[in-house]
């Protein structure tokens, strides 16, 4: 039986405005919104990320890691998967509405994770059963009866890449098949909600690489991050004690009028750096450059195929208080 996110009308890409520190009694948790006070907390040694204590080692993990991914090897992979996305993009139809979903990102996204966990082409399609299972629970962290399909799903997907080598292998598979297509979707819909800024990046296609980031501004997935006090410290005007748990909410952050000026408008030249979509610090995305090549390369081919197309059906979103997405994106 296929497995699938569950959907949801709403269109939940406006984050809540900012805000000074605050103790949320039903979470348990502190939350920070505000750009400063989330900057500072992503920086600062006294918080540990949530899944520190399920990797042993974690920074030994993290190392290895960024060993896997160097610059040479980035740019070898971007090489291969840039003309394919302009062949896939090409041959799209033009006389029938496109789902830039199933028929754009995630069969691109797929050859990506082929190539770099070498998952066994042949056993693609149980491997992205599998990690549509893992990626439902970290879209949805509420959903508290999916989480123990979940674990098993990659566990076993980790099982299936062990031979290939590549450091945490599972997680990359699923990242790679499932939130970086929804990543490219909420992006590429950015994009068709503003065709002022889809005209300037078809006329001038350098201005993609520096694009990016706005994009991850505006249109980043992750709402929110945990973190655990290792020892009491003063943040963002909160005293947090030893223990506590820290929701830093990105979204919210990356909508801050005081560090991005109109934050509501997508502008993809002229916009101060400083996003914090994949985190900063010493905890910050260890595939972040990985990221930024395929989304640099995938939104090349987008920008020059459908810099005309307009969305000609509904919105359908999926996932939920984690990350949520397109769930079809149809353009003509």
């Amino acid at each position: 039986m296929s497995f699938e996110w569950k959907e949801k009308p709403e269109d939940l890409a406006m984050p809540r405005p900012p805000s000074a520190a605050q103790f949320d009694p039903s979470l348990d948790a502190w939350i920070l919104s505000r750009y400063a006070d989330v900057a500072a907390a992503l920086q600062d040694s006294r918080l540990r990320p949530a899944q520190s204590e399920a990797v042993p080692d974690m920074a030994a993990t993290r190392q290895a890691s960024q060993r896997a991914l160097p610059a040479a090897l980035l740019a070898e992979w971007q090489a291969k998967i840039e003309p394919l996305a302009q062949r896939m993009a090409t041959t799209l139809p033009v006389d029938r509405p496109v789902d830039l979903v199933a028929e754009f990102a995630e069969p691109l996204c797929a050859e990506l994770a082929i190539l770099v966990t070498a998952a066994p082409a042949d056993d693609l399609e149980r491997l992205l059963e599998l990690a549509r299972r893992v990626s439902a629970v970290a879209a949805d962290p509420d959903a508290a009866a999916l989480k123990p399909q979940a674990a098993a799903a990659n566990a076993e997907i980790e099982r299936s890449l062990a031979a290939g080598g590549f450091p945490m292998a599972g997680g990359a598979f699923v990242g790679l098949t499932q939130t970086l297509p929804a990543l490219l979707a909420t992006s590429w819909l950015a994009l068709l909600r503003h065709p002022t800024e889809l005209a300037a990046l078809h006329a001038d296609p350098n201005l993609i690489p520096a694009a990016i980031d706005e994009l991850l501004r505006y249109a980043g997935l992750a709402r929110t991050v945990v973190r655990f006090a290792q020892a009491p410290l003063h943040l963002g005007g909160a005293d947090i004690a030893a223990g506590q748990k820290v929701l830093l909410a990105l979204t919210s952050a990356n909508r801050d009028r005081h560090q991005f000026p109109d934050p509501n408008r997508l502008k993809v030249t002229g916009r101060a750096a400083g996003q914090l979509a994949l985190g900063a610090g010493p905890h910050s995305c260890v595939g972040a450059g990985l990221i930024r090549m395929a989304m640099a390369a995938s939104t090349r081919a987008f920008v020059r195929r459908f810099h005309a197309a307009q969305v000609c059906e509904p919105v359908r979103w999926r996932g939920g208080s984690g990350f949520r997405a397109p769930a079809v994106l149809f353009v003509q």
